[in-house]
């Protein structure tokens, strides 16, 4: 199974964040029913997904894990 950490992280309440929000929840709703384990911390994961852009320190202390960037609309 593919570990993937998922970028950016949400939590608490939602505070109106919109569409990348929803888009990250259903990620983790629906991928771990294709295989896909979803991990807590980018250090556990094998693929990193960045939905739009990745944090500068993804970049720099994670550069032997693959980076999947996606957007949507």
């Amino acid at each position: 199974m593919v570990k993937v950490f998922i970028y950016p992280t949400f939590s608490g309440v939602d505070q109106g964040d919109g569409g990348v929000r929803r888009v990250v929840e259903a990620q983790h709703k629906h991928l771990p029913a294709h295989g896909i384990e979803v991990v807590q911390t980018p250090a556990e994961a094998d693929v990193i997904a960045a939905h739009i852009a990745a944090d500068e320190r993804l970049l720099r202390d994670y550069p032997d894990r693959p980076l999947v960037a996606h957007s949507h609309g």
